[in-house]
Formats: structure tokens, sequence, C-alpha cells
């Protein structure tokens, strides 16, 4: 009789037993979980054989051993911190499929030797605004069967390894024009966080139109911290807007990217601003992952000139007295000469010359288009018409540099100058300091006086 109580006792005993919600969970965690990275967990169960319940695990985050944090994504305030992706080849005596909500899965055991294999996806949302370079932060979870109490009484807060970016670029810097055509502008971003692998997005917001125009933007991770440095090549090129550029950036490395940039008007100009912002890369699997990390942190700079700019316009010939004073006769011919002249310190980028008849519908003198001469000191100094087009040679080709006289009353184009106008202009563009471009041009005199040009002044 004794017996058989106590085999009747030891078969109600493992039925109760075999029946039983699980408790507790074991779990073997890494050494480190990594931000922006997938972290692989494993966990069993040490009883609950038989049974089916609804399972949730809920990731958190305890800064300094001891108060959970709240996690917030900088561009949205979501706080979700990390998704378990289940590994369903790794099953061994325990099924685990999920439901409808995120991170909560329908389990069911059948045997105590029971375990699964799973990664912890933790984003980037614990990197807030708020500055964690101070601070200890440890990874551990939250395991609730149908809705009770935590039964994570094995796991251990994991401490965290994650990248964090600083802005190194002065905002409201300042890039120097110093008379070429193109200068370089550079952005650095430091990585003084774990290694990570990381989509940027970056743009430059241009709001000084006509003054400067991108040529080119590229970037460089690099262990340099100069951003001018001959280690840096730039062979990665951007196109503006840039959108998810993937890069691996180590601790201690740096995010160098430059901007090309030519000047295409007058300085300076003010208040610029470049966006840079970044998140996790292939986050493709989590539900609400952050799309902006940190912060988006935006540069302001200011482009102004660097140096002296001076332009002067010497005349040699000829003399004063004879230019002051005409008295040459009708029939006469004059020639000039007058240099412009980069006087200052700095290229000067554009320019323009005008020659023209500062009076009334007619003159003393009259310019054939034929005797002008336009000449540069260094071929790299460009010249143009008003449209834009270059110069020709002979200058009495290029049409959109002349106006003529509508209807000359003293001399007239015909006879000793055909070819005359009232304006002669065109612009220059590139030039150097200390160098020239020499104008020439010859003069006729058609007319001795005129009643109705007494008194005035008259001038080219």
């Amino acid at each position: 009789m004794k017996a058989l109580i106590l085999t009747f006792f030891g078969t109600f005993y493992c039925l109760l037993l075999y029946g039983q919600l699980p408790n507790s969970v074991n779990i073997t965690s890494p050494t480190k979980v990594k931000v922006c990275h997938a972290n692989r967990y494993t966990a069993s169960f040490p009883n609950g054989v038989g049974t089916t319940f609804t399972l949730k695990i809920k990731p958190v985050v305890v800064i300094n051993s001891n108060n959970i944090y709240t996690a917030l994504c900088a561009n949205s305030g979501q706080n979700d911190i990390g998704q378990v992706i289940i590994d369903n080849t790794s099953f061994q005596n325990i099924t685990l499929t999920p439901t409808s909500v995120k991170n909560e899965f329908e389990v069911t055991i059948s045997d105590t030797r029971n375990s699964f294999e799973f990664d912890f996806l933790v984003d980037c949302s614990i990197l807030s605004n708020t500055a964690l370079s101070n601070m200890n932060a440890f990874f551990n979870s939250e395991w609730t069967i149908n809705g009770g109490a935590n039964i994570n009484t094995t796991g251990t807060n994991i401490q965290m390894e994650y990248p964090y970016l600083v802005n190194l670029t002065p905002n409201a810097f300042s890039g120097i024009y110093q008379g070429t055509n193109d200068i370089f502008l550079y952005f650095t971003y430091s990585n003084t966080g774990a290694e990570a692998d990381i989509l940027f997005d970056f743009n430059d917001v241009v709001q000084c139109t006509g003054k400067y125009s991108i040529k080119s933007v590229s970037y460089e991770v690099s262990s340099d911290p100069n951003p001018a440095s001959s280690s840096n090549s730039y062979t990665n090129s951007l196109i503006l807007t840039a959108s998810n550029i993937l890069i691996n950036i180590p601790h201690g490395y740096y995010l160098h990217i430059r901007e090309e940039i030519e000047i295409t008007g007058c300085l300076p100009c003010e208040n610029e601003t470049v966006e840079f912002s970044w998140h996790c890369f292939d986050n493709t699997q989590f539900i609400d992952a952050c799309t902006s990390c940190q912060e988006q942190f935006d540069t302001e700079f200011t482009i102004v000139n660097g140096g002296n700019r001076e332009l002067t316009i010497r005349r040699v010939s000829p003399l004063l007295a004879d230019a002051q004073t005409d008295l040459s006769c009708p029939g006469d011919f004059t020639d000039w000469d007058f240099y412009i002249e980069n006087t200052g310190t700095t290229e000067i980028l554009k320019g323009s010359f005008n020659l023209y008849y500062n009076g009334p519908n007619s003159g003393l003198v009259m310019i054939d288009r034929s005797s002008l001469n336009v000449i540069p000191s260094v071929s790299t100094i460009n010249l143009e018409d008003p449209t834009g087009i270059a110069l020709q040679n002979p200058v009495s080709g290029s049409v959109d540099c002349f106006t003529d006289w509508t209807n000359p009353t003293l001399c007239n184009n015909i006879g000793q100058v055909p070819n005359s106008f009232q304006q002669f202009e065109f612009n220059f563009e590139a030039l150097p300091p200390s160098e020239t471009i020499h104008v020439q041009f010859r003069t006729y005199k058609c007319v001795e006086e005129d009643n109705q040009l007494l008194n005035k002044e008259k001038v080219f």
C-alpha cells in the first residue's frame, strides 16, 4: 500500500511539472552588445514542457547599472530600442511563432532540453541628443509570459558599445577666397565611440544664389584628423542631396567631406548651411527604426574675400597734354593705348571694360572698329563679349561688343571711318595680380568745330 501511494504521488508530481508554465529563462549573452549590430543570444526554459504561451521580450537599456533609460529617436521621439530576430534553424525541442505585436511570440516547449538562438538588433535610439560619452550603458531584457511578471532572473546587464559622432567643423567658419576660381570647404565628423557600419546624409543648402556653385563633393574615412592632408585622396564622390551613403567608420576615425566650389559672383556669401545626419545600416528589419541618430548636425559657414583687389586703368599714349587738349586737325589720326592692370594682391574674378562716346548723337572724332586690339598679357585671362562668347581676333568680328551710331550729324560712317561705333564693351575673367589687358584703338578727327558742341565736354 505504501509503494502504491509513493507511485501515485510521483506520477502526480510529474504531471504538475509537465503542465507548469516557465518561471525562469536561462540566457547566454555575448560579451558586449553593439549598437547598429545584430547581437547573438541563446535561451532555454528549464521548465514548461508541454505548455504553449505568449512570450514578450522587451529590450531595456540600463544607465550606470541601476536606472532604466528611456531611449528616443532624435528625429521622431520613437523609443524603439531593439528588434528580436529569431533564428528558426536553431530550434531544439521548442517552437516560436511571431505574433502581430513586435517582439512577441507564441511558444511551445516539447522537452526540458530545449533552446533557441536569436539576435537583438539594437538601434541607435539610445543615442538621443543627450551626450552618452560619459555614461556607462548596459543592455538587458525583460521576459514576460502571458502578460505576467518578468521571468528573466539569469540574464545580466551587458556592457554596450555604440558609435558616437562628433561634429568637429567649427560653426560659422569662413572659407577664404584667394582669387582662384575654385576653393575647398571641409566638414569633419569624428567617431568617438565604437566601430560601426552607418548610412549618412549630407546636403549643402545653397542660399547665396549666383555667388558660388558646387563643382564636386567627395568624402574620405581616415585616421588623419587633418581634412586637407595629402593622405586623404577623396576618391569617393557624392551627388547632392546625398542620402544613405554606406561607410564603415572605426573608433577614432574621421569622416571628412570636401566641397569644391566655384565663385561665380561678388562676395561675401554669409550664413550658408550644410546638413549632416546618420543612422544604422540595414535597419530594414526594424519596425520603428530611427531614420536619424543623435541629431542633425547643421554647420554654418561664410565665404569671404582674402587679400586686396584693385583695378587700375592707365593710359600710355597720347600724353596727358595731348589727351586733354585735342589740337589735331580734320583728317588727322591719333593712336591711343590703355592698360587695364590688376594692381591688387589677388586675382580679379570678373570685370568689364566700356569705351563709349559720352555726349549727343555725334562727335568731332570717331573710332573705326578695325583699329581696335585687345591683348591679354597671359593666355589664361578670358575675354568675352557681353553675351559670353569669346572675343574674336580681330575684335571687329565680335559684333555683340559694339553699339552703332543711330544717326550721326557731324561725322558719318562713310569715307575714313566706314565702321565707326558709339560704344564698345567686353568682359574679362581671371585677371591675376600684376597682369594686364592692353587696349589699342585709333581716332579720326572729322570736324574741327561745331556750334552745337560749343562749351560742351567731348570725351570717349
